[in-house]
C-alpha cells in the first residue's frame, strides 16, 4: 500500500495501455478494504496514480467505490469521511452499501444476459480493444 508499490503497479498498466493504442483511460478503483486502510491507499492512489490534476476529456477520469462498513460509529465515520475528503472532493468517491453492492459485484454475468439492454452493449462486437 505504499506510494512506491503503487507507483510500480501503475507502471506496469501504463505499460499495458500504451499497447492498446487508445489515448483515454477511465480508471475506477473499487475499495472491498478495511475502513483502517481507506486513507493510506487513498493517498497512496493520490500521489501515484491520480495526483493532483483535473480531469481531461482527452485522458480519461479516475473514481474511487469505497464499500461500507465506512467506519464503525458515526465518530468513526466522519474522521474517515474528512480524512478523504482531504485528499479527494466528493466528485471522485462514491460509497456503496457492501451487503448491496456485493450481490452486484457476483451477479454481472446474470445481469448482463438478463438484462435486454445491457447484453448487446457487452458482447464483443462492442468493446473496443
Amino acid at each position: 500500500d505504499s506510494t512506491e508499490d503503487v507507483g510500480n503497479v501503475f507502471g506496469e498498466l501504463k505499460q499495458l495501455e500504451a499497447g492498446t493504442g487508445c489515448g483515454k483511460f477511465n480508471r475506477l478503483f473499487y475499495f472491498a478494504i478495511p475502513p483502517s486502510v481507506f486513507v493510506p491507499i487513498g493517498k497512496s492512489l493520490k500521489e501515484a496514480v491520480i495526483g493532483n490534476s483535473h480531469e481531461d476529456p482527452g485522458v480519461g477520469w479516475s473514481r474511487l467505490i469505497v464499500e461500507k462498513p465506512f467506519g464503525h460509529d458515526c465518530e468513526s465515520f466522519r474522521e474517515l469521511s474528512s480524512a478523504m475528503s482531504d485528499l479527494y472532493t466528493e466528485d471522485y468517491i462514491y460509497r456503496i452499501d457492501h451487503y448491496l453492492g456485493k450481490e452486484m459485484v457476483q451477479n454481472l454475468v446474470i445481469l448482463r444476459f438478463a438484462n435486454a439492454i445491457f447484453e448487446p452493449l457487452w458482447n464483443r462486437d462492442h468493446i473496443k480493444v
